[in-house]
Parts: C-alpha cells; structure tokens; sequence
C-alpha cells in the first residue's frame, strides 16, 4: 500500500515518464516510518486521523462511480463488447486473478484483531461486520466497471489507475483524484499498521512470538515494539520492485492462514459444540469463507 502511495504522488510529477524505482521505495519508507510513528505515540490522533481517511476513501470511490455512471450514460459502452479478449483459461491465471481479488478486500477481518479496544465489541463487531460487507463489496464493483467502461483493456497496464481515470474523465478536476487516492491509501495503510501490530502483540503474549513484542509503552499505551518490529519488516518487503508480485506473494500467505483459521472454526463447531460462543455466525458463513 505504501508502494501505491507513492505511484499516486510521483505520477504527476514524471508526467507520462516512468517513475524512477528508487523514488518511489524512498518515498513508501517515509510513510511507513511516519505512519508507524503516529500510530506509536498518538492512538486518539491516529483514531481521528482514520476517520478523516475513511471519509476521503468513500468520497474518491463514489466520484468514481458516479463518473463512470455518467460516461455509460452517454452511450459509451464499447470496452463491454469484447471484454474477454485476451484472456485464457490457464487455472494458475485464474488462481493469481483471484488472490490478487481476494487482496482487495484484505481489511474485512482487520476489526476483528482490534476487539480488545472496541467498545462493547459483542454489538458493534457484528453490526460492522454486516453492515461493511456488502458496502465496500457493492462501491467495489461499481467502482471496476465505471474503470473498465472509461478505461478499457488499459486497465491491465496502469500503475495508477485512478489518476487515468480522472485524467479521460473529469477534465480541470483531474487533480482532484490523485489526492483523494494518496489520502485514501494513507488510511489504508494505516489501519494494516496498527491491527498488524495487534496481531503481534497478542501472539507473542500467547507465547507464539517472542516476548519482547509483548511489551506496551506506558506513556503511550501502544504495542511500540510490535510496531517496530512491522516497521522494520515491511521496510524489507520494499526491495522488490514488481507491486504485482508482491501483492500475489503477500496475498497468497494471508489466504493461507485464513484458511487455517476458518478449518478452526468448523473444526470447534464439529467437535465441541457446546462451548460458549458469545459471537457466533451462521456455520455456511464459515464453510463458504473456507471454500473460498
């Protein structure tokens, strides 16, 4: 994510040119360090922060939305009628296509790791859940058909594909997007900081871990070393230059443990029926995330 911050930013400033490697990993190591420094010392500023951005997100979602909309209102529907050219049927493409569609929606389960400081987490855990789901799934549809009617077959070529897109569609406001993009990602960003943290910190006082990370600063009431130790392990994850790639490895890894949790899940629901389950979800819920 920090990657596509930094294409986001410098897209404008190369200007059709290619964006100098180095530029852009020197660029998502600052906002790295930056965000994870936030998130380290200033939690109720990083929780107003987030806020901001998650506005920022929906806003820059459904100006495109709305702008698609319009364009194939205007009877532009050409980029429909042969939208399966190219394509293949080799299973190891589909299999990338859909780990690289599952990486879209990699946040659904990102509150779930923050239920420790949630407020009355038994209500408002569900009620997020049900409520976003089919929110960020309906704007996320939307939102690739309203780039594939502007955009066309260019949609598998650009590195920044919202700035393209305001740049063929919004004219004099094509400024705009860029910077509702580079706010929406920082907010993207963010949240996978501090509930990766978390993650960190739970497991290494479960003893999973090494205790070290199992350590809160007083004074800040934050994870730090678990934030240090992410800070210092996405900053690694920078030397690869293909985002594709590294989007397909990461999200490879994270399906995988998914997996692992939801055989847990119906493994529980199978063998110790009876526990006490103060949220429980429907079990095709679980199969159908499991078979996914």
């Amino acid at each position: 994510m920090a990657l596509t911050f930094a294409n986001n930013v410098l897209q404008p400033i190369y200007h059709g040119c290619t964006i100098n490697p180095l530029c852009r990993k020197l660029l998502a190591a600052v906002t790295i360090c930056f965000l994870t420094f936030i998130n380290a010392y200033d939690i109720k500023f990083t929780t107003r922060m987030q806020n901001v951005f998650s506005l920022t997100m929906i806003s820059s979602l459904v100006v495109i939305v709305m702008g698609g909309m319009v364009w194939m209102a205007q009877g532009h529907l050409e980029n429909f009628e042969d939208g399966w050219a190219g394509t293949n049927s080799s299973v190891s493409d589909w299999s990338v296509a859909i780990f690289l569609g599952i990486f879209s929606y990699s946040g659904w389960n990102y509150l779930n790791f923050m239920t420790e400081e949630l407020r009355d987490p038994f209500v408002n855990l569900p009620r997020a859940i049900y409520i976003s789901l089919p929110l960020v799934t309906a704007i996320y549809i939307m939102a690739n058909v309203s780039y594939l009617a502007v955009l066309g077959q260019d949609v598998l070529t650009t590195e920044a594909i919202a700035v393209d897109f305001a740049t063929a569609i919004l004219g004099w406001l094509r400024w705009v997007m860029p910077a509702l993009v580079c706010i929406a990602t920082l907010g993207g960003l963010s949240v996978n900081i501090m509930t990766s943290s978390r993650i960190c910190f739970a497991g290494a006082r479960n003893g999973h871990m090494p205790e070290l990370l199992a350590h809160i600063n007083i004074k800040c009431m934050s994870p730090m070393p678990s934030l240090v130790f992410l800070m210092l392990l996405s900053l690694l994850m920078l030397i690869p230059d293909n985002l594709t790639s590294l989007i397909t490895y990461c999200t490879v890894v994270e399906s995988f443990f998914t997996t692992i949790c939801c055989s847990a899940v119906l493994w529980l629901r199978h063998k110790k029926p009876n526990l006490p389950r103060p949220i429980k979800v429907l079990f095709a819920l679980n199969f159908f995330i499991y078979k996914k």
